[in-house]
């Protein structure tokens, strides 16, 4: 018996230091996470309303870039092809009510994550809708606050509960220093 104990020791001190990676931040950093929801919940508000301002004009179908025409797949081409180059829900409809439509989603979702109802829906519906303008508005979408709020928004993601309080896991904690720092 004593061998068999002596092998499983490295085993179980890897998977004692596993356990506490994956365990629960909750009394260092309950507070913190709450208030990092919060925060994103009000950078996507007016990410959201910023937008909204300006997407007609911008993607709109008289816009400069217009989504619809950028979106428009050649005869005898796929539009899985296209939507795995560009994924959005705007490859389904492009009009401009709808583009108006799904930012005021976001903008409402972005409250009820403020008020802390559907953490983990309002942060992936959040999450859906900005990734969605970021991969077709190429030339207006694509500078460094908008990446590093898609990444933080899927930090987000990982962070909020299905229900519950909010208690982020310590791997979580760690990648938002990493992407923070």
């Amino acid at each position: 018996m004593a061998p068999f104990l002596d092998m499983s020791r490295p085993l179980i001190h890897v998977l004692s230091r596993f356990y506490r990676l994956a365990s629960s931040a909750a009394p260092a950093y309950f507070i913190a996470a709450n208030v990092f929801v919060r925060l994103m919940a009000i950078v996507y508000f007016v990410a959201f309303f910023s937008l909204y301002r300006q997407v007609l004009g911008l993607f709109g179908s008289n816009g400069i870039v217009s989504i619809a025409d950028r979106l428009d797949v050649p005869l005898g081409a796929s539009v899985l092809v296209g939507f795995i180059q560009a994924p959005s829900i705007f490859w389904f409809v492009a009009e401009d009510w709808f583009l108006q439509a799904v930012l005021l989603i976001g903008w409402g979702a972005s409250v009820v994550l403020f008020f802390g109802l559907f953490p983990k829906y309002c942060s992936i519906l959040m999450g859906l809708i900005y990734a969605s303008f970021v991969f077709v508005g190429v030339p207006f979408m694509s500078f460094q606050w908008d990446i590093l709020l898609l990444e933080v928004g899927f930090l987000l993601i990982l962070m909020v509960p299905w229900k519950g309080k909010i208690v982020p896991l310590r791997w979580v904690v760690w990648l938002c220093w990493v992407v923070l720092a």
